[in-house]
């Protein structure tokens, strides 16, 4: 098992650990992040052809969802930085608890929170599908649904 800092390097069988950004966009020969555990800077699924995040746990930096092939979230657990599911086909957030910045819900798939328990900044539902908070505890900025502010916490 191996970590590596550049994705030309990635192997989905071997690779552990992205340590910096992955912009799988540039990659489309990457279909499947198989034995992944961790990256370490920010990750873009925006345009490519990755449809199941494998065993990926921990995202370190921003999140970039949109217009994205994945469904399911699977063992993702944390994003240590903001998570954009905007257009996206995210429809479960799996094991997702912690979101380390802004969450942005607008005209995506998702209807229920599931066990996400912390968005640590701004949570955006406008033009969501968003039905459910599921285990929601804690949202550390505001929650605007429609255009409007509902709560500041």
């Amino acid at each position: 098992m191996k970590t590596i800092t550049n994705l030309k390097d990635f192997c989905p069988k071997t690779t552990i650990v992205i340590d910096g950004d992955a912009n799988f966009a540039a990659y489309p020969e990457i279909t499947d992040l198989g034995n992944l555990q961790a990256i370490r800077g920010f990750a873009y699924f925006t345009n490519n052809k990755i449809q199941s995040l494998g065993n990926l746990q921990t995202i370190g930096g921003w999140a970039d969802f949109r217009q994205s092939k994945i469904q399911s979230l699977s063992n993702l657990q944390r994003v240590e930085g903001s998570a954009n599911f905007t257009y996206s086909q995210v429809q479960d957030l799996g094991n997702l608890q912690f979101i380390g910045g802004n969450a942005y819900f607008g005209e995506s798939q998702v209807q229920s929170l599931g066990d996400l328990q912390t968005i640590m900044c701004t949570a955006y539902f406008e033009n969501s599908q968003v039905q459910d908070l599921g285990n929601l505890q804690r949202i550390g900025g505001d929650a605007l649904f429609q255009n409007r502010l509902l709560f500041v916490l």
